[in-house]
């Protein structure tokens, strides 16, 4: 209930351990919408009609069900991956911190960066990862963005959480990836599908079908 007490190695003992509860391993995650889903998640595409707002969640009641809707409007598969993720963050981490808690402005920023964290570790665990770069080159990170499905802006921020790089190798690499004109898109964006989710389709067509009333 109290960001304050949750510390960043924390937040990723938290990731490791439900990779290891849900059984998947330590490679990475081929299509987390399907992954939540067959965990319980219910997951919904929608426009959210506002364009800084990329996906929200929280916890049905009274059934107790977690569900993400997930901002239709964004047609970057990575960076969807990584908003699900985030939210994925804020249900395992935050499901007890108190609306009065988060409209506390300092607050507020704490439970974003901690969710942030745990999506990219979610995504990107250190060990596979790093086993993976080779070079601390955006060339590199190029490289391993088919295989791990996370942008490359992502991986750089992960090596910075990791203290794989320092302040001054984090700026030049951002200062290298906006030269190259990836804010907007990064190469193999328009590559990777787009996770679409499957279950709340299948539950009504079953409705549907059934005539269930």
């Amino acid at each position: 209930s109290d960001p304050n007490a949750l510390s960043m190695e924390e937040v990723e003992q938290a990731s490791a351990k439900l990779r290891e509860f849900w059984k998947l391993g330590e490679g990475p995650i081929v299509n987390l919408v399907r992954t939540m889903e067959n965990n319980g998640t219910i997951i919904l595409r929608h426009p959210l009609d506002a364009e800084t707002l990329d996906a929200v969640s929280g916890w049905a009641e009274p059934e107790g069900l977690p569900y993400v809707l997930l901002n239709s409007a964004k047609s970057c598969s990575v960076r969807s991956r990584l908003d699900l993720a985030h939210e994925l963050g804020h249900m395992v981490l935050h499901r007890n911190v108190t609306e009065t808690t988060l409209n506390k402005g300092e607050l507020f920023a704490m439970v974003e960066t901690q969710a942030f964290r745990f999506g990219a570790s979610f995504l990107l665990p250190e060990e596979p990862f790093l086993d993976d770069l080779h070079s601390l080159s955006l060339d590199a990170l190029k490289v391993l963005k088919r295989k791990w499905r996370v942008s490359i802006a992502m991986m750089i921020e992960r090596l910075k959480h990791l203290g794989v790089i320092d302040a001054e190798q984090h700026r030049r690499l951002r200062i290298n990836y906006v030269g190259r004109k990836w804010t907007r898109q990064e190469p193999f964006d328009d590559e990777i599908p787009i996770e679409e989710p499957t279950v709340l389709a299948a539950a009504f067509q079953l409705i549907v079908s059934e005539n269930i009333h």
